[in-house]
């Protein structure tokens, strides 16, 4: 009875032992700071608005970027999004923050690369380009209201 206890106790040892080395040997999966930025959209018309998201994996930032040399367009914070995960025991960490962005006219909206110090080097999100074309006129909607009303009668008529 002796015998299987302390074998039974032995091989406990060894699967505990054996996961504090791969834990401390860094045979886990480890997970790296980045810094991304992406539009929902890469179009717009004028006067129409997307959104622009700037997300943070494992970096703790508490205050939203300020995003500076942006023309011909407004750009207003909406909040932030958080999200937490473990993964075979890792813990990942990300933040996004959520920023409207309304073009002022037809031409691109240059969005500029940020970049954040993390565990002592730089991370660095690409620039962004927005693309704005002129909004639709007044009579070439009308036209399309029309189009349609003259459509939906043919086929109501058959």
């Amino acid at each position: 009875m002796r015998s299987w206890f302390a074998g039974m106790m032995w091989k406990s040892w060894r699967l505990v032992l054996g996961a504090a080395l791969f834990t401390t040997l860094g045979l886990s999966q480890s997970w790296a700071a980045s810094l991304t930025a992406s539009l929902a959209q890469d179009t717009v018309e004028a006067g129409d608005s997307t959104e622009l998201n700037i997300q943070f994996q494992d970096i703790q930032i508490q205050q939203p970027p300020s995003i500076k040399g942006v023309t011909n367009a407004v750009i207003q914070y909406i909040g932030p999004s958080q999200s937490v995960s473990f993964v075979n025991g890792q813990q990942s960490y990300s933040i996004t923050f959520r920023y409207q962005v309304t073009p002022q006219a037809p031409g691109e909206v240059h969005i500029p690369s940020l970049s954040v110090q993390a565990g002592g080097q730089a991370v660095t999100s690409p620039p962004l380009t927005l693309k704005v074309v002129g909004a639709r006129s007044e009579e070439h909607t009308s036209e399309l209201q029309s189009l349609a009303y003259l459509v939906c009668r043919l086929l109501l008529e058959k």
